[in-house]
């Protein structure tokens, strides 16, 4: 077996090296920056983190830390999306949906306290 032939195919667990809900995944990096961008729009003009962990990430490290906080969960929630997938399709999918459902909520809260402040 040459190098240039050298493919082999693997099975069980590493058998599907493709992402498996990409679309899903893409979403929750737009709804995980989002996030990270209405808070730190809401802290700028007076409000607070609600996320008590969040909060002591942004008191100790500020805007590099909270990113670095946020794309590590959404790394996380990305990983055990792919290897509940793989074991069984539905749980992957329902992990990557509720990542993006979920990380919604601070949005909607973050968009209405904006909107009472722009009000104001």
């Amino acid at each position: 077996m040459t190098v240039a032939n050298a493919n082999p195919q693997l099975i069980g667990f590493f058998s599907k090296p493709k992402l498996r809900y990409p679309s899903w995944y893409m979403w929750y990096i737009i709804v995980s920056t989002m996030d990270i961008v209405f808070t730190w729009c809401i802290l700028h003009i007076g409000g607070s983190e609600a996320n008590p962990l969040a909060d002591a990430v942004i008191q100790y490290s500020g805007l590099p830390g909270v990113m670095t906080f946020k794309y590590c969960l959404v790394l996380i929630v990305i990983l055990l999306a792919e290897i509940a997938g793989r074991v069984k399709n539905d749980r992957g999918l329902f992990i990557a949906q509720s990542g993006v459902t979920l990380t919604c909520i601070p949005i909607v809260v973050a968009l209405l306290h904006l909107s009472r402040w722009v009000i104001a």
